[in-house]
């Protein structure tokens, strides 16, 4: 390597040399899985010391979110739960939901909200807030259903209340893709509470079984769901439930909310599971703005 690149302008970082800030700096493009994290990595929070890099390349810097099979995760076709549904006959979705707690050793009701975590136990993946959150969330009307593996101290958290609480929530500390199925297409609702989430795919799977999502507002989960606020339901844009303050109580405010609509008022509850349903997030989608954020590299300044 050339002398000449270690500088402040090149491959110099603190001292050292840093290729990643290199590859920001010499690329012609540079791009992230989300609109809103090509916005937050420029950002303190986010950048992890090549925020200033990023600012300065920022008119390079674009987001474009994954897509997801919708062959492998869908209704209508999937073989891994009992009954298929879709937008336009939703009553299997209720056969899951009965399958779910039989296999779980949930008390079986197809009416009560079933909300369900999948993934890694992490601090990444908003765990500190469902810990720090849980007396009041074990307190509403719901059963809790997770699945993932990750940090100890999260695990024996929920293996304990699972077992303290055994009619409400089902700690499976495993990773079965078959379960995660039966999970989207029986609950009622998603939770995923991020620290952060570059993209996330659980809350696209999610919105094509009809299982709500209520997240964290941040990076793509931010780009992928409109809050449930009455302006967006009454225009049929809604698709969830969002907060933005990283707190616990913001997150159970977000969970009642939800909470509200299914009890309160199922019919905006179905109109909304409809319009989640009716979202495309395929590869196809993704698939021709990366054709365009080609076709715009190879074509020069």
């Amino acid at each position: 390597m050339s002398r000449t690149l270690f500088n402040p302008d090149a491959l110099e970082f603190w001292g050292k040399i840093n290729v990643l800030k290199g590859g920001i700096i010499y690329a012609d493009e540079v791009n992230t899985v989300s609109k809103t994290y090509a916005k937050e990595i420029q950002t303190s929070d986010f950048g992890f010391g090549l925020e200033g890099v990023l600012r300065t390349s920022g008119g390079k810097v674009s987001g474009i979110l994954n897509g997801i099979d919708y062959s492998v995760w869908n209704p209508e076709l999937d073989e891994h739960i009992p009954a298929n549904f879709s937008v336009e006959d939703l009553s299997g979705k209720a056969k899951c939901k009965l399958a779910l707690q039989q296999r779980l050793g949930l008390p079986q009701d197809e009416d009560v909200f079933v909300l369900a975590m999948i993934g890694r136990l992490a601090d990444q993946k908003g765990c500190d807030l469902v810990r720090a959150g849980f007396d009041e969330l074990i307190k509403l009307n719901l059963q809790i259903v997770i699945l993932g593996t990750g940090m100890i101290e999260y695990q024996r958290f929920f293996e304990y209340k699972s077992a303290r609480y055994p009619k409400v929530l089902s700690a499976n500390l495993s990773f079965d893709e078959e379960l995660a199925h039966l999970i989207e297409a029986g609950a009622d609702g998603f939770l995923m509470p991020s620290k952060f989430e570059p993209c996330g795919l659980n809350q696209l799977y999610s919105l094509r079984y009809g299982t709500i999502p209520i997240v964290r507002l941040t990076g793509g989960l931010k780009d992928t769901i409109v809050n449930a606020t009455k302006q967006s339901t009454a225009s049929g844009k809604a698709t969830g439930f969002g907060f933005k303050n990283y707190h616990e109580k913001a997150m159970l405010k977000a969970v009642r909310a939800a909470l509200d609509m299914y009890y309160d008022d199922p019919a905006e509850w179905r109109r909304l599971m409809i319009n989640a349903m009716s979202q495309d997030y395929s590869w196809e989608s993704s698939a021709r703005k990366y054709i365009k954020l080609y076709k715009k590299t190879l074509s020069g300044p």
